[in-house]
């Protein structure tokens, strides 16, 4: 689902879809494009791991994302929130109408989700950060930590429903990157296998499912470079 910024919306939190940032990490741009900041935490919420991102343009605006690895968790407080950073506040609302403020002082986002107080600090290199794909049904972001922990969130693109949760290995992993999917409705139990593979220019293809079943999910995704990738 895209965002269209709307005159009347100017000044006021906008409605959001998915995900949050500084310069873009070299190693996973590319050619350097020194556009929007990213910023990244990872916390511990009741023994549930949450990764928050936050993606500031040079503009002012700006969105801020989060998601766990624990699916009850992501369908009850994973969302995007879009907003604009005036005098060092943000403001961000998601499609739904829930609000997030926070405070932006150039290297950090502070802010608070599900009640927990987060930190996220400027990405200034590496692969971490956020990552947006999807395909004609589904939008998919996976955030990675500067630790090389990373998770991953599918929601509708029609109503924006939380669909599944998407738990990967470290970024640093050998392994091909094999993660289990868990469906909305049955957290914490693992559903079919999936794999995510990183392509020569950095960005994410996800699959759900391997050749011999039906059906295998694919997903594309790409570095998020403004607050309105989603």
């Amino acid at each position: 689902m895209r965002w269209v910024r709307v005159s009347l919306l100017v000044g006021i939190v906008v409605a959001f879809v998915q995900v949050a940032i500084s310069v873009w990490p070299a190693s996973a741009q590319g050619t350097a494009a020194p556009t929007s900041r990213t910023f990244v935490a990872k916390l511990n919420d009741a023994n549930v791991n949450v990764w928050v991102a936050g993606i500031v343009d040079p503009d002012g605006w700006a969105a801020v994302t989060a998601a766990s690895d624990d699916d009850a968790w992501n369908a009850q407080h994973a969302r995007w929130f879009r907003g604009r950073v005036i005098d060092g506040q943000f403001t961000g609302q998601s499609g739904d109408g829930t609000v997030l403020t926070g405070r932006h002082n150039g290297s950090q986002i502070q802010g608070t989700v599900a009640g927990q107080p987060w930190t996220a600090t400027l990405i200034s290199g590496g692969t971490a950060g956020v990552y947006v794909g999807g395909n004609s049904q589904e939008v998919v972001a996976i955030i990675e930590a500067p630790d090389g922990s990373r998770i991953g969130r599918v929601w509708s693109r029609q109503t924006g429903q939380h669909l599944r949760t998407l738990i990967m290995p470290s970024g640093s992993s050998t392994s091909r990157g094999d993660f289990n999917l868990l469906s909305h409705g049955a957290a914490n139990s693992q559903g079919s296998p999936a794999t995510v593979t990183v392509l020569p220019n950095s960005s994410r293809q996800v699959q759900v499912g391997t050749p011999d079943q039906d059906p295998v999910v694919q997903y594309s995704t790409s570095w998020c470079n403004n607050s309105f990738c989603g």
